[in-house]
């Protein structure tokens, strides 16, 4: 399970997964959202993230 969170620029961050392969392309795709805030409500945002693609599984 790939998972990021990473500063964009001062109070903004970027929550991203790793969703699986598109089929066609061959290519990597993310679920990505843009958080502003503190560093902790973008680490919620980010569980959240990872509930809604691995359904609350966390390995």
């Amino acid at each position: 399970m790939r998972r990021n969170l990473e500063t964009r620029r001062k109070g903004t961050w970027r929550a991203k997964v790793f969703v699986g392969f598109d089929n066609d392309t061959n290519r990597r795709k993310y679920l990505t959202r843009r958080i502003n805030g503190i560093k902790r409500h973008a680490e919620v945002v980010l569980r959240q993230l990872l509930v809604e693609v691995y359904g609350g599984a966390d390995n």
